[in-house]
């Protein structure tokens, strides 16, 4: 349970804190389907939760929380409801409803988790422990205190394993009493949390004609984004800006006069009130590795001289590190989208919330998204683009994918979305053929079966090359949902879309395939998830140990499966040997960075530094200091060789940068996927969800890391050749650096 409890904090750091005033804990206000309740959200990966009308407590509906087809034992998921902590008391106690069928592989929890002013200040998810088959019975933690510098409560449940969870009637008391009856801290309500006028329906109806409309609404999206995280009376909480844009519209929209643009929306500005501050111009420090672009707003030929003085006044007044809609944790800097609501049950012909999703987006990137220099094209021309295309949009589906291809834009690996699983169905496939494809020499190869058990005599064979896919070639298919993917290069991209490839909503699938030179065509049976990932096949783990011996002088370290628990005694039988392999062509199961590390350095030595935005002058990023591993005096003396490739993702990339950091140290195979530091998530109207990386990780000389991944220091790619013979080539350099051939 280590693994997805480990990954589950490294989460739930960047996960955005949602408007709060009160929860529906009962599920009675919420419609049934895969729409969650407002204030509630899904962690983990490839779990499904829904509100449903079967199976419930009481009353008419009940959350259930269930492990998809293609979950591993290295996946949970977790419900939750995210609570500012703008309350007071000494004693906390979180109670619920649950019940379980087939628990398996796991178990089913009440979760409680509060943050604050020190890292995972309160947590717990061992209350009940679920196995097997429960029916519905009250659980509840002991009490806990509350304490001073709490900010945000979690509470839900977490289900890890196969089975199915059902929870209702949630309660959260504050020294024995419903937590909205507690004191409330002075100034922890915002009049904005108050505005609930358009929570339903913008009102909007566009009709776009002409490129004055779309102009005047690209224009109007900056100006929104700035104001919205540099007006300091939106900062404090005064304003739902998302309702102000759907009040400013109707009279904006019309307008096809610049000067009479430019008037209406000076008038909106002005009535958000003075701003204080002269000449409080931001100061651009050694350490400042991006400042804010906004040049735009001086461009009087563009605004006029009047909005643009006003505009340039915001942005030198007096700010506050405080921020309604956005802060920065604590601990690692990364921001967190704060009050941010999800608008999930929203009419996708509703064209204010199609703009309210361009707007939102587009400024969080622009004011903290850490590599937007990075992105590859002007950022600045994005709203032109998607506005048209989101209006265009006839349906959810077709909003959906318009929605996918912006967030494909910033060229993030991190940035997976989270649909529903009726738009995945729709534009990938429910069904799966029973292949697992990797891309050798860009040809798409038969690496593997998805389940054992289904394979027959005459199915495709490992080594295959697929070249064709109901009538389109594999290329073809690449090209058509590169678009679609988001992905931080190229290697990673066709990591994900390999994952695609025979994936259909029908029973079979034909394709044309290579097989020792000679091309055939063949159906392929397509199996429903709960079949290709039945049970027999769930929960098998890596058969790669932990630590071996290639030979009696070289060892071999595989990250997916080590522990810190298991450190010393590793290390202790493999601190002799001529050579260390660590194999990071994986997620590392624990967090060794600093723990393994000192193995190899006599001293502390620097390996990496973050970069982190700001409240005060958003869209300006600044480098930490570095930071260093630690060494010891008895340090391994033999060669260290690392292993990478476009597995190596996030974590297992900022472990790589820690271990090249010693001087014995050679990185071996090919390109990472080119996504580290920690992740933010963002909301985004229909309950789209999606995340970036939140801060900049860069080596100590300030060399990037983002979209060129971990660079090794000698280039091994896997050959079709070597694939069908069997062999790792990339572990058979590794074995001859060390035995210095």
């Amino acid at each position: 349970m280590s693994r997805f409890l480990s990954f589950l904090f490294s989460l739930m750091a960047a996960t955005a804190i949602f408007a709060q005033t009160s929860a529906d804990f009962t599920f009675e206000n919420s419609p049934t389907g895969n729409a969650l309740p407002e204030h509630g959200f899904l962690w983990g990966n490839n779990y499904s939760c829904t509100i449903q009308s079967t199976i419930k407590h009481e009353g008419n509906n009940a959350l259930e929380l269930v492990r998809n087809a293609d979950a591993t034992n290295k996946d949970f998921g977790c419900f939750v409801f995210a609570i500012p902590v703008n309350f007071t008391g000494k004693m906390a106690q979180f109670k619920a409803f649950m019940k379980t069928e087939n628990v398996d592989n796991g178990i089913a929890s009440l979760f409680v988790r509060i943050d604050g002013s020190s890292s995972n200040y309160y947590f717990t998810n061992s209350v009940s422990n679920l196995y097997g088959t429960n029916d519905w019975y009250q659980f509840n933690t002991p009490q806990f205190s509350l304490g001073k510098g709490a900010e945000t409560m979690y509470v839900g449940v977490i289900l890890n394993g196969s089975g199915s969870l059902w929870a209702d009637d949630f309660q959260l008391l504050i020294d024995g009493k419903d937590y909205l009856k507690a004191p409330k801290i002075k100034g922890a309500d915002f009049k904005a949390d108050q505005d609930t006028a358009f929570s339903k329906s913008s009102g909007i109806d566009i009709g776009i004609s002409n490129r004055v409309q779309v102009d005047n609404l690209a224009l109007l999206c900056k100006v929104w984004g700035f104001l919205k995280y540099y007006h300091p009376s939106i900062a404090t909480g005064n304003y739902n800006w998302d309702n102000e844009l759907f009040r400013f519209l109707p009279t904006y929209l019309p307008i096809t006069d610049k000067k009479q643009r430019n008037d209406s929306l000076l008038s909106w500005v002005n009535k958000l009130g003075p701003v204080k501050g002269k000449g409080n111009k931001m100061k651009i420090k050694k350490n400042t590795k991006l400042t804010p672009e906004l040049g735009w707003i001086a461009d009087t030929t563009t605004l006029g001289s009047n909005l643009s003085a006003t505009l340039v006044k915001i942005r030198n007044s007096k700010r506050s590190e405080s921020h309604y809609y956005v802060s920065l944790n604590k601990n690692v800097g990364n921001p967190s989208f704060d009050h941010e609501r999800s608008y999930r049950t929203i009419s996708w012909n509703d064209d204010g919330f199609k703009l309210l999703t361009v707007f939102r987006y587009y400024n969080i990137i622009e004011y903290f998204f850490p590599y937007r220099h990075l992105i590859g094209e002007d950022w600045h021309n994005i709203p032109h683009e998607f506005i048209s295309k989101m209006i265009a949009a006839k349906d959810e589906t077709e909003a959906q994918m318009v929605v996918l291809e912006m967030i494909t834009k910033i060229n993030d690996t991190h940035a997976y979305p989270r649909f529903s699983e009726e738009f995945n169905n729709a534009f990938y496939g429910r069904n799966y053929a029973n292949y697992k494809l990797t891309f050798i020499e860009n040809k798409a190869v038969v690496s593997g079966y998805m389940n054992e058990s289904l394979v027959k005599n005459d199915d495709l064979q490992i080594g295959d090359i697929i070249i064709d896919i109901k009538g389109e070639t594999v290329q073809q298919k690449v090209d058509r949902l590169k678009k679609y993917v988001p992905a931080s290069n190229e290697a990673a991209r066709l990591r994900i879309i390999a994952g695609y490839l025979l994936r259909s909503n029908d029973r079979g699938i034909t394709v044309t395939y290579i097989r020792d030179g000679k091309t055939a065509s063949k159906s392929l049976p397509c199996h429903t998830p709960e079949a290709i990932f039945a049970k027999t096949n769930i929960g098998a783990e890596s058969a790669t140990p932990t630590w071996r011996f290639l030979t009696p002088e070289i060892g071999y370290i595989f990250l997916e499966t080590a522990t810190n628990k298991e450190l010393t005694k590793m290390m202790g039988e493999l601190r002799l040997t001529k050579g260390i392999v660590i194999d990071i062509r994986c997620y590392p199961n624990d967090f060794m960075v600093f723990t393994l590390s000192q193995y190899f350095n006599l001293k502390k030595t620097p390996f990496a530094k973050f970069t982190s935005g700001s409240i005060r002058n958003p869209g300006m990023f600044t480098f930490g200091k570095p930071l260093s591993v630690p060494g010891m005096k008895s340090a391994y003396n033999g060669k260290l060789v690392i292993l990478v490739n476009e597995q190596t993702q996030s974590s297992a990339e900022y472990h790589a940068m820690a271990y090249r950091a010693s001087q014995i140290a050679t990185v071996v195979g090919s390109t990472t996927a080119g996504a580290d530091g920690n992740i933010s998530r963002i909301t985004l109207p229909g309950g789209i969800a999606t995340n970036i990386s939140g801060i900049g990780v860069y080596y100590p000389d300030g060399t990037e890391t983002q979209r060129v991944g971990i660079v090794p220091d000698v280039v091994v790619t896997p050959t079709l050749r070597g694939f069908l013979d069997g062999r790792d080539e990339v572990l058979e350099k590794a074995v001859q650096i060390i035995e210095g051939k």
